[in-house]
């Protein structure tokens, strides 16, 4: 870096944008440009060092940036996050200005032609840490600068948070969620703690979740073949409610260190989406496995920055997931696991069509689960055309309903039914009553019938 050149710094409140923003000026920067997420991260920049800070959001982020160095392009950026920050970093940049990519948080490659680099005289530096590391030569004298200058006090590591050594899972989520500043500290228990937590998990090796059965496979649960890494799909009706579609999709993330999503479950509504997204978060929380939830209702842009802050897990609503694949806000290229959670239900909402335009734009490697109450021709044509070579699994009770509950049927015709249920609560009365009625009317006059003979 030349005397008096104009640096940008992105994340500027993180571990390395903070230590970088206070060795702008001391290093020689003529000017220390800042981004950060949020106010209070923005107001950490400024105190650290950086002349003014901006928000990192990419729309009109160039803009941002050249109103931030006086009108001017910039001379150098320091940049992690790849996709539309680092477009918007590039066209910012000045004749020899260049680019140093060390991280790429949104997981969004970025081409550059070689023509835009001939013709605006810009550069792209990459840097890997572990490269540096080969070389002692590289770095043992800055170090010993770094090391230097924290001893005298003018260089200070932020310290955002100290986290439990069982809880580095939800630090990484804290982190990829933007949570937290500076660096943040894991905490490791005492010897003890250590081997009881050891312990704990030779002994539940699939990592089971507060409240949930194991993941090993047992009699009657939902997915044997997924517990035995088979590449077989399955579909299956399903009557254990969650368990099934939970040890499905955790046993489709095998490395959580990805950043691309690996598994991504369909729901017909919000509501099962949210329910499914806590317990997947609960269950697969041992291995550090991020979900994310989509669903309407809901702001879409901080799901977008949700999916940016990486995601191993999407579970959505089928509209809201087109929505985001429509925006490129969520790839499926690497996407090795689908689970369609209650399929006659997205089938009676007619979702049928968009759910097959879903599982287009996955790969055809990827292994494929179906769970349905019932299996009607729709759903099976679904399973023959997407699926390969789809293993059945039929899940039921032993007894659909308890001993102590008797079933009778009473033929009526539909102007008596008011009448028949009045019949049927004075043979045999109960305690407790439910009617079901196909129209408002209908039930209005039962209960008035029912509340007369009570």
């Amino acid at each position: 870096m030349a005397e008096g050149e104009s640096v940008v710094v992105h994340a500027a409140a993180g571990g390395v944008g903070s230590l970088a923003v206070q060795l702008g000026h001391p290093l020689g920067a003529g000017r220390v440009i800042a981004t950060a997420s949020s106010v209070q991260k923005r107001a950490l920049a400024l105190e650290l060092g950086a002349d003014v800070a901006v928000d990192p959001a990419a729309e009109g982020l160039t803009e941002r940036l050249l109103e931030a160095n006086g009108g001017r392009p910039v001379d150098v950026v320091f940049e992690m996050s790849g996709g539309e920050v680092f477009d918007a970093s590039y066209r910012a940049l000045a004749p020899f200005g260049r680019i140093v990519a060390y991280g790429i948080a949104t997981n969004h490659a970025n081409e550059v032609s070689t023509g835009s680099l001939l013709r605006h005289s810009r550069a792209v530096v990459g840097f890997y840490l572990f490269h540096c590391l080969q070389r002692p030569g590289m770095f043992g004298e800055a170090l010993g600068e770094l090391f230097a200058r924290a001893a005298s006090g003018e260089l200070k590591a932020i310290v955002g948070g100290t986290y439990p050594l069982d809880q580095a899972a939800q630090a990484q989520i804290d982190l990829r969620e933007r949570r937290t500043t500076g660096k943040l500290l894991l905490d490791p228990p005492g010897d003890q703690v250590l081997r009881r937590s050891r312990a704990l998990r030779a002994h539940t090796p699939g990592g089971a979740g507060r409240g949930l059965r194991g993941s090993e496979p047992d009699s009657g649960t939902g997915d044997p073949g997924a517990a035995r890494g088979s590449r077989r799909d399955r579909p299956g009706a399903d009557r254990h409610g969650q368990d099934g579609r939970l040890r499905t999709a955790d046993h489709g993330v095998h490395r959580p260190s990805e950043r691309e999503v690996q598994a991504l479950v369909l729901t017909p509504t919000r509501e099962l989406c949210i329910q499914v997204t806590q317990a997947l978060r609960t269950y697969g929380a041992h291995a550090g496995v991020d979900v994310v939830a989509v669903f309407g209702g809901a702001p879409i842009r901080t799901q977008q920055t949700q999916l940016r802050a990486g995601g191993h897990v999407v579970v959505g609503t089928v509209g809201r997931v087109l929505d985001l694949i429509s925006r490129h806000s969520l790839m499926l290229h690497d996407c090795r696991f689908v689970v369609l959670d209650e399929a006659d239900e997205m089938l009676d909402l007619g979702f049928l069509e968009d759910v097959e335009k879903i599982l287009s734009l996955t790969p055809s490697s990827r292994q494929t689960a179906l769970f349905s109450a019932t299996m009607p021709p729709p759903i099976r044509k679904l399973a023959d055309r997407y699926m390969y070579d789809p293993e059945i699994i039929h899940i039921e009770a032993p007894t659909l309903t308890i001993d102590t509950v008797a079933q009778f049927q009473l033929p009526s015709t539909p102007g008596a039914s008011p009448t028949s249920s009045w019949r049927c609560s004075a043979t045999r009365p109960p305690t407790r009553r439910s009617c079901s009625c196909a129209r408002r009317s209908a039930a209005s006059s039962c209960f008035a019938r029912c509340a007369t003979a009570a």
